[in-house]
């Protein structure tokens, strides 16, 4: 290596390994003199081991990855990739390092999109972000829909190249369209049933009372409280139907127009829907004042609606006292709606808002179980989340988050 740097002049690198299995690196520089001749050489003996074996570590780590993995230089040539690689698209490697990489396998990485992307990893300092490929690879494999990743990678002589990942989400996005039409159907069946349920129900609920009328006179105690029941019966089912098919609506419901909403008119609006059940009450409802926040109006009103009735529902034998705050934290609003009813057993603090899920006997809590499911679902469309909390005959708190963001785009 001295020999061929004092005769031509040119750097000269190399790596080593000592009997003692430690790594070094070797790099020879031609020393110029006064008229630019070759006076001598400098010569750098620098200890490159734990880079080694740290470079080897990561080499090993890559091979072993199961997600296709490739390494490209900043003219996006193919450095090398993992086996990973060479298995999801049946290619050879021969056939793929040095190669542009639009060029490999049948061409199907070469879209003008994903190419100016890569090429502005390097100079502008960025990353490629879940990029969506739809391509047909090769006539064994067939098409798959495959999602994109990539970054700057540094070599340890200040190389920069980029690493690519490719995912295969071909089956997930497949199984993603096989439950959506499932979820179709399932909203097909569930509008159906309810429209001709309802209807022998409305019957039942009718003719039962005609009975009981009519039969007056004829019916003893227990007749007149089998009548009872059978309306209450028919009354709860036509609830559970409206009910579900409301819970359902919400779930399938797209993307509401939201703006910034008052919510103190909000809670205005929704005692004022339960302005006749809060009467009947004597219910006492207070709130401190309350933010704006982006929103759409028309469900908001609904969830706040449904937790005033459930406090209203679940009373204790004190006349209902209802309080409504919101305190601003770092990401988002949080609402309480605190009550001093009969409270809840912190071990169902979850459970409740379940579809269905009730913690009381249908004769002394009347209900379809679906009003918190509701609440919950509404928050969940605007990115915050539900709880409750409470402790039996003290009353109890349910809370929500609505997500906000800094200026008067988001919350006031």
């Amino acid at each position: 290596m001295l020999t061929r740097t004092l005769g031509g002049g040119e750097e000269k690198h190399v790596e080593f390994q000592r009997p003692d299995g430690r790594w070094l690196s070797l790099r020879i520089l031609p020393y110029r003199g006064p008229e630019n001749t070759i006076d001598g050489a400098i010569a750098t003996l620098i200890d490159i081991n734990d880079l080694k074996r740290a470079l080897d570590f990561a080499e090993a780590v890559v091979a072993t990855v199961r997600e296709p993995l490739i390494v490209l230089d900043g003219n996006l040539r193919v450095r090398t990739a993992n086996d990973a690689f060479y298995d999801a698209f049946e290619i050879d490697r021969q056939d793929t390092e040095g190669r542009l990489f639009y060029e490999i396998g049948n061409g199907q990485w070469n879209i003008p999109r994903l190419r100016l992307l890569l090429e502005n990893i390097l100079p502008q300092d960025t990353a490629l972000r879940d990029f969506e490929v739809e391509r047909h690879t090769t006539e064994h494999i067939g098409g798959k829909t495959m999602l994109l990743n990539a970054r700057e990678i540094r070599q340890h002589d200040g190389e920069r190249m980029i690493l690519l990942a490719i995912d295969d989400i071909t089956e997930l996005r497949r199984s993603s369209q096989e439950l959506h039409r499932k979820n179709e159907d399932l909203k097909q069946f569930i509008f159906a049933a309810s429209h001709d349920l309802m209807e022998p129900v409305r019957m039942i609920v009718t003719h039962t009372e005609l009975l009981a009328s009519r039969f007056a006179d004829k019916l003893d105690s227990k007749g007149e409280e089998s009548i009872k029941y059978a309306v209450e019966g028919a009354l709860r089912l036509e609830a559970s139907i409206a009910g579900l098919r409301e819970f359902w609506q919400l779930s399938e419901r797209g993307e509401e127009r939201r703006t910034l909403v008052d919510c103190n008119n909000v809670l205005r609006q929704a005692s004022l829907n339960l302005e006749a059940s809060i009467a009947e009450n004597n219910a006492v409802i207070t709130s401190d004042p309350l933010p704006s926040i982006l929103a759409s109006e028309t469900i908001l009103i609904q969830l706040f609606q449904n937790l005033l009735a459930n406090a209203l529902k679940y009373r204790s034998k004190e006349p209902p006292k209802i309080h409504v705050s919101a305190v601003r934290e770092e990401s988002e609003w949080v609402f309480s709606v605190h009550d001093n009813g009969i409270g809840i057993d912190p071990r169902h603090a979850r459970q409740i808002f379940g579809v269905f899920k009730r913690l009381h006997p249908r004769d002394k809590y009347s209900g379809t179980g679906i009003g918190l499911a509701n609440v919950q679902r509404i928050v969940r469309r605007h990115g915050g989340r539900a709880w409750a909390e409470g402790m039996v005959d003290a009353g109890a708190t349910f809370s929500f988050s609505i997500p906000h963001r800094r200026g008067n785009q988001w919350t006031v």
